[in-house]
């Protein structure tokens, strides 16, 4: 058995795991045929604050982990701290090391006593942006359009990416809706 095997399998397991639906979706329902003409965008997405967690991780596999645990968790927390949100869920990956995740909701304004809890304010944050239509799995594939695509414009990757949760209501993971983020470097 190659190792390839081992880890698709592996990876397989713990998407069921985490969440059977994604996977019993994608195995009933192939992909939209719509979804392979994905319109790439410049933009800016302006400052913004944000009720957050942050994880230092060692690997990329480590992200759908945290995102399922602390996805589901943060939400909860904005409102026991009566909070409105302004936007879906984010996740903010920074590549480096250390390397982390800080999963994000943003909101209305920062509070005045924050106590416990971790918040952030962000600069605008200019990135090349596809919405993408599909289960999460299908969406962490298009990670690489991005890359190339910032490479044929001639643009720098600043190491950051940010993936917006628009929809991910619902056992079909065909219907979830996700913006995928790659940061472009200052200055360009």
């Amino acid at each position: 058995m190659s190792i390839q095997f081992i880890r698709l399998v592996g990876g397989l397991l713990l998407c069921w795991l985490l969440n059977p639906a994604v996977l019993f979706a994608q195995a009933v329902e192939p992909a939209d045929s719509a979804t392979k003409d994905l319109q790439i965008v410049e933009k800016t997405v302006p400052a913004n604050q944000y009720l957050y967690t942050r994880h230092m991780i060692e690997n990329v596999e480590e992200v759908t982990r945290l995102e399922w645990l602390y996805g589901r968790k943060l939400p909860k927390r904005l409102t026991a701290l009566d909070l409105t949100a302004t936007g879906p869920i984010e996740y903010h990956l920074v590549f480096g090391t250390p390397m982390y995740l800080d999963i994000a909701i943003p909101i209305e304004q920062l509070p005045v006593d924050p106590g416990e809890d971790s918040y952030k304010q962000t600069l605008p944050f200019k990135c090349l942006a596809m919405v993408f239509k599909g289960s999460p799995l299908e969406a962490s594939e298009q990670w690489s359009v991005l890359q190339a695509e910032l490479a044929n414009r001639g643009l720098e990757w600043n190491r950051q990416n940010r993936e917006i949760a628009v929809n991910r209501e619902g056992f079909d993971a065909q219907q979830h809706v996700t913006e995928l983020q790659v940061g472009i470097q200052a200055g360009q």
